[in-house]
């Protein structure tokens, strides 16, 4: 028998893990193809748990096909996936935990290519497997889960269930009726024992009918129902297939924010026997089975690419303080640099690293140098194949990319958001120059200037805002630069 408290758990899901849930995935990334065919995908895990993470994909809407994973450093995961240019590539992750003796599921929710219903089951991701001959309250084979799976688009969540029998009837008498629930939960707003639910049953006149529930769990144990849109429901191939519009479930007043905090869901499926008294019509409810909960990311990954283009480093500066090497990595495509690093002329090899992990822009790296060498030459590449090499020259009085102590830039520091500000600019040569904000993780905001400069100053007003929104109260960089000349001015914006 199961433990008959784990109800809560049903109801709430995640509940336990509040709105701070912890996304074992974060910092998920790709390379371009490599020599072998696949794609490296890389990503973190927080916890330092050492999870056993599978990574499933499927191209131009394949079924859904595991590749092999592993550790690539301390805390970075590895998978490599299958990849031909011009495919249209999804991936996700699945991680399976055990929690005081019961499964519990973080994964990807699987993205669907169309809205048919019911979907093909292989289309979508399957959340857990359930032991059989196992029950909370009462036992029936019909309310004994055996599996469960779910799927999404932009506007529809999908359902699928096993059980032992592969039949789903509503109906066992009059005065006796079945329920299946898929429960759906914000692990943001979730409050008391509320959860919402695609339920499919009977047509019972002022007690349940199919639809989408809000679902309360009174003192007593008794079940509440409200019902808040429609679902479409099917039995097919020995499987129950749900779904209903993510608008629905969303545009509740209690359900809070969409997306939420962590861009999640709490899911879990449960069977449910429902019986009038037939001389007092009271209904009493006892639960039939659970299903494996699982905490759901809805991010929906792809990879597309015809070809490879090789990625660019640019804005190359030098800190003659800190002996800092900077610079800035674009990728068309989106890839990460699977080689990158700073050759010394003494053959030493240095790694720089980066500020941020999102390279469908561009992202800032840096290394700090042991001294002053004469050269150093850095070598990249997006896939191990196409390799890229720059040279940079640290101490010729000639050279361009040598910082000039003559360009200067002077701003209020603090910056008064909605305030008018002057940001002035001194030193300046004729040629491009490009005035740009970063936050503190390195990624570039927006751009204040971007042309030539034909003068040897400029003053930018500036009032906190890009593209018409006022920067939060925190800490920024603003960053200068002019052929290979670069100044980095860190500044503080308040309210």
């Amino acid at each position: 028998m199961k433990n008959k408290l784990l109800l809560c758990v049903l109801l709430l899901a995640f509940a336990l893990l509040g709105a701070q849930a912890l996304n074992p995935y974060q910092n998920l990334i790709h390379s371009s193809r490599c020599a072998d065919g696949n794609l490296r995908l890389r990503w973190t895990d927080p916890t330092g748990l050492g999870l056993e993470t599978q990574c499933w994909h499927a191209a131009d809407g394949a079924d859904w096909q595991q590749a092999p994973t592993g550790v690539y450093s301390d805390l970075q995961l590895q998978a490599l996936v299958p990849y031909e240019f011009g495919q249209n590539l999804r991936y996700r992750l699945r991680t399976e935990i055990t929690l005081m003796d019961e499964s519990l599921v973080y994964m990807h929710a699987p993205y669907l290519n169309s809205e048919l219903f019911p979907p093909q089951i292989s289309k979508l991701g399957q959340i857990g497997v359930d032991a059989v001959g196992d029950s909370v309250m009462l036992y029936a084979p019909y309310l004994d889960l055996t599996e469960s799976w779910f799927g999404a688009t932009q506007s529809k969540l999908f359902s699928a269930l096993a059980n032992v029998p592969n039949s789903f009837p509503t109906l066992n008498s009059v005065f006796s009726y079945n329920a299946y629930i898929t429960t759906l939960t914000n692990p943001d707003t979730v409050i008391d024992t509320l959860a919402y639910a695609m339920i499919y049953s009977f047509y019972i006149a002022d007690v349940i009918q199919p639809g989408l529930y809000k679902l309360r769990m009174g003192d007593a144990g008794i079940p509440s129902f409200t019902r808040i849109g429609n679902i479409q429901s099917m039995v097919l191939g020995g499987k129950l297939f749900m779904s209903c519009n993510l608008s629905d479930l969303t545009g509740d007043p209690d359900f809070g924010a969409w997306p939420n905090s962590i861009n999640g869901l709490a899911a879990a499926s449960l069977t449910m026997n429902l019986s009038i008294d037939p001389n007092t019509y009271a209904v009493s409810y006892g639960i039939g089975d659970y299903s494996t909960p699982g905490l759901l990311f809805f991010e929906d990954h792809s990879y597309q690419a015809n070809a490879n283009t090789l990625p660019q480093c640019t804005n190359y500066w030098f800190d003659l303080m800190s002996h800092t090497f900077s610079f800035d990595y674009f990728d068309a495509e989106g890839d990460f640099p699977i080689q990158m690093e700073l050759v010394l002329p003494d053959a030493q090899i240095l790694e720089p690293l980066p500020l941020g992990y999102n390279f469908s822009q561009p992202v800032s790296y840096s290394v700090q140098l042991p001294g002053i060498p004469d050269f150093a030459t850095l070598r990249w590449s997006d896939n191990a194949i196409d390799i890229t090499e720059y040279m940079h020259w640290f101490v010729s009085n000639q050279d361009q990319n040598l910082p000039s102590a003559d360009l200067s830039c002077l701003l209020p520091n603090p910056f008064r958001s909605g305030e008018p500000g002057l940001i002035s600019l001194a030193g300046l040569s004729k040629g491009a120059l490009s005035v740009s904000v970063y936050n503190l993780r390195g990624q570039k905001l927006g751009t204040l200037f971007e042309g030539n400069s034909f003068q040897g100053s400029l003053e930018i007003p500036w009032n906190g805002s890009l593209n018409g929104t006022a920067l939060g109260s925190g800490v920024y960089f603003l960053r200068v630069t002019q052929g290979g000349r670069a100044v980095n001015r860190r500044f503080v914006i308040t309210k």
